[in-house]
């Protein structure tokens, strides 16, 4: 059973693909509540937008991988509770986070995402 010895896609997944994803699942799955939390942080309606974008992504990316990894027999990463919607006036002036702070770590987990897939 080598790497060349038929379709990819019979094969099975080895170690290293298995970690990778099972760590990648795990990631979104904590990515999902953190941006969830921000949504209730955020003032600005399109940051909003693009939150509830990245949101739904993330849940797709979690799903795929976690059919992959099933599908090998491979337990996926535990599931984070949602985090419940909070009014933005409900959190206090100096436990928010900003717009401006919430718009920079969407920038870095991006960079940091594109750097790591290629």
């Amino acid at each position: 059973m080598g790497i060349l010895s038929g379709n990819p896609k019979d094969e099975p997944m080895h170690y290293g693909e298995i970690y990778s994803v099972w760590q990648f699942s795990a990631l979104a799955k904590g990515s999902v509540s953190f941006y969830q939390a921000c949504l209730n942080h955020a003032g600005d309606k399109e940051l909003k937008k693009i939150l509830d974008d990245l949101i739904d992504q993330a849940k797709l990316e979690i799903q795929e991988c976690d059919a992959m990894l099933t599908d090998n027999g491979i337990a996926p990463a535990p599931i984070l509770p949602e985090r419940p919607p909070v009014k933005l006036e409900d959190i206090p002036v100096g436990a928010r986070f900003t717009d401006p702070e919430i718009a920079a770590k969407i920038a870095l987990d991006t960079s940091v995402g594109l750097t790591s897939c290629s």
